[in-house]
């Protein structure tokens, strides 16, 4: 039963979901772009047995195939002008340590962010295909 769902997450984050809350201007091309790369990851995700891709190379030819045409501008941060950490070789639904994740702490594992983002403030994607913006200040997993 986790396709269906999978199939409609990346249905939604491709056509843009994330947080009603209005953003300031200058956030919103740097959170739409978040959104359009994590849409892809999480449809990567989908078609391999909800794995996240094994290392950049492999993601960045997912892209290509995807037809996406700036993929360095894709993985680039616009707010920080750095290359968005990505995560690579995870399991989306278990956690080595701990077996199977339940449902509410796999929508909370993030999975793309900034490095720095702007302001005191870094943009972060969630496995669940939600992008929000946090406190630098936040530790994230």
């Amino acid at each position: 039963m986790i396709r269906p769902i999978a199939s409609l997450l990346v249905a939604g984050c491709l056509s843009g979901c994330g947080s009603s809350t209005p953003q300031a201007p200058a956030n919103d091309g740097a959170r739409s772009q978040l959104q359009t790369l994590l849409g892809h990851y999480v449809q990567y995700a989908a078609a391999n047995h909800e794995q996240a891709p094994p290392d950049e190379a492999t993601f960045r030819k997912f892209l290509a195939g995807k037809q996406v045409a700036e993929v360095d501008k894709l993985l680039t941060s616009p707010r920080d002008g750095k290359a968005l950490v990505v995560t690579y070789k995870k399991s989306l639904v278990a956690d080595p340590s701990k077996g199977n994740l339940p449902p509410e702490q796999r929508e909370k594992v993030i999975v793309i962010r900034e490095q720095e983002g702007a302001n005191g403030k870094r943009l972060v994607g969630y496995s669940s295909g939600f992008v929000e913006e946090v406190d630098a200040s936040v530790p994230l997993n």
